[in-house]
């Protein structure tokens, strides 16, 4: 149930108070099989962050405000083997005998696009 690979690449950026963070990952095909006879296909996703660092207030040594958007494009893709199946078609064993298919594995959604803000600092 994992997938065979998995990449992602990051930019982030800085200019003064203000940052950016994007990153682009890529996650490969995962059998949801015990007989690897069933697959969940490859997927993209992405990510944006953008913050702002503010003053030292009182107590809080950096306050920072963050707004993150996850799967900005949106796509409606499956994002996880949520059971897996021991074999998705007919199959014959090791020693001849016929297999029976059981039931088809089951998947989660990747969640659509999401916004989500932080307000963080240290003291």
């Amino acid at each position: 149930m994992t997938p065979k690979y998995m990449a992602s690449v990051g930019l982030t950026y800085n200019e003064g108070p203000f940052f950016m963070n994007a990153s682009l990952h890529f996650t490969a095909k995962q059998y949801s099989s015990f007989m690897n006879d069933q697959a969940m296909p490859y997927y993209f996703t992405n990510t944006i962050a953008l913050g702002y660092h503010f003053p030292k207030v009182w107590i809080a040594q950096s306050p920072t405000f963050r707004l993150n958007f996850s799967n900005v494009t949106g796509q409606n893709k499956l994002g996880s083997v949520y059971s897996f199946a021991n074999n998705a078609r007919p199959t014959v064993g090791v020693y001849g005998h016929a297999i029976a298919a059981s039931s088809a594995p089951t998947y989660a959604p990747l969640p659509s696009f999401a916004m989500i803000g932080t307000v963080s600092t240290s003291f």
